[in-house]
């Protein structure tokens, strides 16, 4: 299948979120927020598997926000995908895992 790399038409599924003040000297000034996330397996979905028995690849994406600096770092699985400064508060960013 095509797609079974890209995620096309594998259901999401999700394993944890967190959302921590984390500045050096003022807590609230820093923020990192990290989601852990998986596509399910398709083989397992196929043979009528469920619950674990369906985890598939697993992912980490992570936020580094910098509320003062504006400085923000997107990073995919330990990998930085993204960098930028800016003080506004919508971040809109895509990649493609691989």
């Amino acid at each position: 299948n095509s797609n079974a790399n890209t995620g096309a038409h594998r259901p999401l599924y999700a394993i944890d979120f967190t959302a921590v003040a984390c500045g050096k000297r003022i807590a609230n000034t820093k923020r990192r927020v990290r989601w852990r996330f998986g596509f399910a397996n398709p083989d397992a979905l196929a043979a009528g598997e469920t619950g674990t028995a369906c985890r598939g690849e697993e992912h980490d994406v992570t936020l580094v926000w910098s509320v003062t600096s504006g400085k923000r770092l997107l990073l995919a699985d330990g990998q930085e995908v993204h960098y930028s400064n800016s003080r506004s508060a919508v971040l809109d960013f895509s990649w493609t895992m691989r």
